[in-house]
């Protein structure tokens, strides 16, 4: 879910919450892993709420320059 949607702030939600889960979708196909810098490991829901919360989104530098953009 999109930063927007998890502070239930529902009035500003807007095509960049579609966008942004693209971009999350792109980056998890291409790698097998979420954009997500939760070095507290684990799949607890929680814990990646709260990266995404604190924007620790992390994209993989193992991508190529045009894939990089894409998911940027």
């Amino acid at each position: 879910m999109a930063p927007e949607l998890l502070k239930k702030k529902v009035r500003n939600v807007t095509e960049k919450v579609d966008i942004w889960a693209v971009g999350v979708m792109i980056h998890y196909l291409l790698t097998g892993q979420y954009p997500f810098d939760y070095s507290e490991g684990g799949d607890d829901s929680r814990i990646i709420r709260t990266a995404i919360l604190n924007k620790k989104v992390k994209i993989s530098t193992d991508l190529s320059p045009q894939a990089y953009h894409l998911v940027k």
